[in-house]
C-alpha cells in the first residue's frame, strides 16, 4: 500500500480531530438544550403544581367563607325566632294573668258557693232530724 505524504497524514489527523471536536461540541449543545428544556418543564410543573395549590386554596376558602356565612344567617334566624316566640309566651302570660279585682271576685263567688253548699247540707241535716223526731 501506498501511505499518504506526511503533510496529508497531518491534515487527515487535524480533520478528524476537528470533526471529533465537532461532535463532542454538538453533543455537548445537545445536552445543553436538553437540560434547559428539562428545567422548563420542570419550571413549568413547579408553577402548574402552584397554581393548583393556590386554585384549590382559593376554593376552599372561599367555599368555608359561604358556610360561615350560612352559618350566622342561621343563627340570626334563630335568634328572630327565639325573641319572637318569646315575645309571644310573655304576652300569653300578660293576658292569663288574673288581675286583683279577677281574684278577689273569683274568691267571693268561692265564697258564695262554700256558703251556700254549707246551708243546703245544714239544711239536710235539719230536715232529716225533723223527719226523725216525727
Amino acid at each position: 500500500r501506498a501511505r499518504l505524504p506526511k503533510g496529508q497524514r497531518a491534515e487527515q489527523h487535524l480533520e478528524r480531530i476537528r470533526r471529533s471536536h465537532q461532535k463532542h461540541n454538538a453533543i455537548l449543545a445537545s445536552i445543553k438544550s436538553n437540560e434547559r428544556d428539562r428545567l422548563k418543564v420542570e419550571w413549568d410543573q413547579h408553577h402548574d403544581c402552584a397554581f393548583l395549590d393556590n386554585l384549590v386554596r382559593a376554593r376552599i376558602k372561599d367555599a368555608m367563607q359561604g358556610f360561615i356565612i350560612n352559618i350566622e344567617e342561621r343563627r340570626n334566624k334563630l335568634r328572630e325566632l327565639l325573641a319572637l316566640e318569646e315575645n309571644e309566651y310573655f304576652t300569653e302570660i300578660q293576658l292569663k294573668k288574673e288581675t286583683i279585682e279577677e281574684k278577689i271576685d273569683r274568691m267571693r263567688e268561692k265564697t258564695k258557693l262554700l256558703k251556700e253548699k254549707n246551708e243546703k247540707e245544714r239544711q239536710d241535716f235539719v230536715a232529716e232530724k225533723l223527719d226523725q223526731q216525727f
